[in-house]
């Protein structure tokens, strides 16, 4: 209960900076909606890192701890973002908000290639993904709001890379985590539509709840993943 008053407390206070027009009430459920999420990865990590710690090597440890990290920095600079509605620096927090989506979409694939594809074609896989993540994060960094198709192949690539080589990881993942991965990946396509549906009132926080629920389908997909 005490993170609702927190919230609320929040609200009341900044009534002055978020007025009652439309933009600045979206702004703030677009704040709430990935403070919430923060709050969900925080516990339902920790219980998934001593889920990994009972059953998995150091190495599993390692990637889902990576797997975590990825969703909270997400969450995280998506929070700080849309919080920062008139700050003089918002445009780096919102270069971070792009750049912690490539992460999400690495660290996800992280603890099954680890775990489940540890031979040559997972480290080529893992490979692949962490240095898109290095020429996305130099993307966004000096060329944001250029070129917005290289953005999308570059999170479509990556979001769907498991459909080169289907077989290896239909055959080498648990069916239950393959099923939950691809429930995450249709939230997140699904979710791309309001992303990009501008003209819908709260398009964005829609966007933030197929998001939440992307999230949610990752992590049940990783407890599976681990679980004895």
């Amino acid at each position: 209960m005490k993170w609702i008053l927190i919230l609320i407390s929040w609200a009341e206070g900044e009534k002055k900076r978020f007025l009652t027009d439309k933009e600045s009430i979206h702004e703030l459920m677009n704040w709430i909606s990935h403070s919430l999420g923060i709050l969900f990865v925080v516990p339902a990590g920790t219980w998934l890192l001593y889920t990994t710690w009972q059953t998995q090597t150091w190495q599993g440890f390692i990637a889902v701890l990576v797997f975590i990290l990825g969703f909270l920095i997400l969450y995280s600079s998506s929070s700080l973002y849309h919080y920062m509605v008139d700050h003089p620096r918002r445009s780096l927090f919102r270069k971070l908000d792009h750049i912690s989506i490539f992460i999400m979409i690495a660290g996800t694939y992280t603890p099954f290639l680890v775990i489940y594809l540890d031979n040559f074609v997972g480290k080529m896989y893992l490979a692949i993904l962490w240095i898109l993540v290095v020429l996305g994060t130099i993307y966004k960094l000096y060329l944001l709001g250029k070129y917005r198709w290289i953005s999308l192949l570059l999170y479509l690539f990556m979001a769907w890379i498991l459909v080169f080589n289907f077989k290896a990881f239909s055959s080498a993942l648990p069916v239950l985590s393959l099923k939950w991965l691809f429930v995450g990946g249709l939230f997140y396509m699904l979710g791309v539509v309001f992303y990009v549906w501008k003209r819908l009132p709260f398009n964005h926080f829609i966007w933030h709840l197929f998001v939440f629920g992307g999230s949610l389908s990752h992590f049940i997909a990783v407890y599976y993943a681990v679980s004895p």
